[in-house]
């Protein structure tokens, strides 16, 4: 793997990270604006074009997926 490509993958994890991180502290303070405000963010990060340019992932199913663990 080259430098770009862990560029890459660098970006799109920390956006898991940050909207996992978010959903946690959601789940104690469902008020806390910061973290509606970064997991808005990082959902339509999710789902945007600039999100295929880092990744050849499928946006809305990761997105899905992730929703998924946090919830279960």
């Amino acid at each position: 793997m080259n430098g770009a490509e862990r560029l890459k993958n660098a970006v799109v994890l920390v956006a898991v990270k940050d909207l996992k991180q978010a959903s946690r502290v959601l789940k104690k303070n469902p008020m806390n604006r910061k973290a509606r405000k970064v997991r808005r963010e990082c959902e339509r990060f999710f789902l945007s074009r600039e999100f295929r340019f880092w990744t050849e992932a499928d946006g809305k199913m990761l997105l899905e997926r992730l929703k998924g663990e946090i919830d279960g």
